[in-house]
């Protein structure tokens, strides 16, 4: 319903770009997902959403900040520090990375 009332709503922006990844149109689903962000930058599950489009083209140096961004907007988010551990061990941050992935376990044990 959100997507057809309002379709430049941060949230329907969100969940286009995540179905457009999903597609494998990485470049409408990163258009759509930054302008999300843009628009709502205080939301979290966008900055989330944003990192793992980068992730999984792994794009890592661009992942990172984006996970950071959410960690600093909700600091118990397992699934971001897990996300960010995994981008700084891809990138060789090795200690970075077992930080947050313990971190992440703190969180929620079983991620």
């Amino acid at each position: 319903m959100l997507l057809t009332l309002a379709p430049d709503h941060p949230r329907a922006l969100a969940w286009k770009g995540i179905c457009r990844s999903a597609l494998g149109d990485s470049a409408t689903a990163l258009a759509l997902l930054r302008q999300s962000v843009a628009i709502e930058p205080d939301r979290p599950e966008g900055w989330f959403n944003l990192g793992t489009t980068f992730f999984n083209l792994d794009r890592h140096a661009e992942a990172i900040g984006t996970f950071q961004r959410a960690i600093e907007l909700r600091p118990n988010h397992a699934a971001s520090h897990g996300y960010l551990a995994r981008s700084l061990a891809a990138l060789g941050r090795a200690d970075e990375a077992e930080n947050h992935r313990r971190r992440a376990l703190e969180i929620e044990p079983s991620f």
